[in-house]
């Protein structure tokens, strides 16, 4: 199941190294259905070509406004003053929202992996629904928060289908009904209501 853990730009954790295809891993979850692999690679190879090719770019541009550099009058130094204290401020909230999401996958790995049983995923959706009270709040408006709130509902309602699900079928394994049971040949449907106090 892979290796490096990339995100959906195709970066690994190595700034200016990009990865794809089968070594790569992190975007599809803890498992990937076999029929993705070539989806996958196809889709993130260019994924990762662009951002690589971008990456570099950025990289050749930096260096020459290094080059280029000028000496900054008083205004100006406080105007790129101002600047970088937004971007920082604007990059703390970002990593506390990276670290939440690293929280959610460990939540969902340790819990929701191939192999599952009622007591782990009754932890899962403890350890969410407490991850819940902590981010119900965050400002929707901000992209990265909003996308975390989504992941938790859907690793809740993930969750809650395996829950239901007493038999082990395909990729899921459930360890306390490990047997296949034709009454759950069936499509399972859950519905929720996506508002902010749920």
């Amino acid at each position: 199941m892979a290796g490096i853990e990339i995100d959906t730009d195709a970066q690994t954790t190595i700034p200016g190294i990009f990865a794809a295809g089968e070594n790569a891993t992190g975007i599809h979850g803890a498992g990937r259905l076999s029929g993705n692999g070539l989806t996958a690679c196809v889709v993130m190879g260019r994924t990762a070509g662009l951002n690589a090719s971008e990456y570099a770019n950025n990289a050749q541009g930096k260096r020459r406004n290094v080059a280029a550099q000028k000496t900054l009058s008083s205004k100006e130094l406080n105007k790129l003053s101002n600047v970088i204290e937004g971007q920082s401020q604007a990059s703390n909230t970002n990593f506390e929202i990276r670290a939440l999401v690293d929280k959610v996958k460990k939540i969902v790995g340790n819990n929701l992996g191939i192999i599952r049983n009622e007591l782990s995923l009754t932890e899962g959706q403890k350890q969410l629904s407490n991850l819940w009270l902590e981010i119900k709040d965050f400002d929707e408006q901000n992209k990265d928060a909003f996308e975390l709130q989504q992941m938790v509902r859907l690793a809740n309602l993930m969750i809650e289908a395996a829950s239901q699900r007493t038999e082990s079928r395909g990729v899921q394994f459930r360890s306390d009904f490990d047997k296949l049971d034709n009454s759950w040949a069936k499509v399972q449907t859950l519905v929720k209501a996506l508002r902010r106090s749920t």
